[in-house]
């Protein structure tokens, strides 16, 4: 393997997930977590100002540092791209990281303006879609295995749909 194709394992291991040949992914957006993510980078949106959770983005690195910068918000510290790298560097998050960082830096000019709202938007949209997923797949789980009565899968259906 030469060193270019070792960084772009190692950006595919940081920057997002490898799918497996023929296997569908779970839903996610990649355009839209990174952009959401490189315009807080940036220091151009407040993490506290979106309708969305660190937890709601699938790929690890836009989770990292939209995490990084939502945990720097809620202590009062400053938040920019120099403040979040050194809070992934705490955290021990290593590797390309750096550089990472600057390639969803440069994604910024992508969301500026209103549309910044509506990429926060679908980056929930696909979380709460997948958290269905997963209940769904439990509750089918639990009915196979005979573990869980049809009224209670009703019922844990129900509290998801909510």
């Amino acid at each position: 393997m030469n060193a270019h194709e070792l960084r772009a394992l190692l950006r595919e291991e940081v920057l997002g997930y490898i799918p497996d040949p023929g296997v569908n992914p779970p839903p996610h957006d990649r355009e839209a977590e990174e952009i959401v993510a490189s315009t807080v980078l940036c220091g151009n949106a407040s993490p506290a100002g979106l309708d969305v959770e660190a937890e709601d983005f699938f790929l690890p690195l836009p989770r990292l540092v939209f995490g990084a910068a939502a945990a720097l918000e809620e202590r009062g510290h400053p938040v920019d791209a120099y403040a979040i790298a050194e809070a992934l560097a705490v955290h021990d998050v290593r590797g390309p990281v750096p550089e990472l960082l600057l390639e969803l830096r440069d994604l910024v000019p992508l969301a500026l303006g209103r549309n910044l709202r509506l990429y926060a938007e679908q980056v929930r949209q696909c979380a709460q879609v997948r958290r269905l997923l997963e209940s769904l797949a439990s509750v089918s789980h639990a009915l196979r295995c005979n573990s869980i009565s049809a009224d209670d899968a009703k019922a844990r259906l129900r509290e998801v749909a909510q």
